[in-house]
């Protein structure tokens, strides 16, 4: 099975902009994030052999391919979220900037993440109140200050359309939420620490069976 690999260079109003903003000594389209032999198994099964790839700053690249072709597993490299999982062995090397990140970020995984960010393409809310799956990646970043967190709150659940919906639930467990609830939520649960602080890489797992659900 192959994957298709299609790159837009953002406008400079675009989406993309927000979410990858360029390095202060490269401009759009320079190299930003870039693979070079790329392999990946787990246990005796190979998802990723020889992968190179340079994915430009400021850009919306689209990786495209059937089920079960390596998509996903890809995408974990590039934050190190195959470190998860016990049968996972990674070979080759994945850049960001100039710094690889298995060895020169291998330190702390968890600093790597919040520089290049996860959406994944199922609602997965952690099994906290409404408010404390919001408030948790802020107490990460180091607020702590009530009415600051509220604020913040308030902000992005408007942003989603989402504010008169649960302004009044924000103790209720994010699992009540429903079905069309999650999505966004779960979504801007995902992107709240980048609205601190823009992310360099933001990856988004989109379904291609069933695109209405990840829409």
């Amino acid at each position: 099975m192959s994957i298709a690999i299609e790159t837009n260079i953002a406008t400079e109003a675009g989406p993309a902009a927000e979410l990858c903003p360029p390095k202060q000594d490269g401009g759009r389209g320079s190299v930003h994030l870039c693979t070079k032999s790329l392999c990946l198994s787990y246990g005796t099964r190979i998802a990723l052999d020889d992968v190179s790839l340079s994915i430009p700053s400021r850009a919306v690249t689209a990786i495209i391919g059937p089920s079960g072709s390596g998509k996903s597993s890809f995408l974990c490299c590039l934050n190190r979220m195959t470190d998860l999982n016990h049968t996972a062995t990674v070979a080759g090397s994945v850049c960001l900037g100039e710094r690889d990140v298995f060895r020169d970020l291998g330190k702390n995984p968890i600093d790597l993440r919040r520089r290049v960010g996860m959406v994944f393409q199922c609602p997965n809310p952690f099994p906290f109140s409404i408010k404390k799956n919001l408030t948790l990646p802020l107490h990460h970043q180091g607020i702590r200050d009530k009415r600051e967190l509220g604020r913040r709150i308030e902000t992005t659940l408007r942003r989603v359309g989402l504010w008169e919906e649960v302004a009044g639930r924000l103790r209720d467990s994010a699992l009540s939420l429903s079905g069309g609830c999650r999505i966004p939520y779960d979504y801007i649960g995902s992107k709240i620490e980048s609205l601190l602080r823009a992310r360099e890489v933001m990856e988004l797992l989109v379904s291609t069976s069933a695109p209405e659900e990840a829409q």
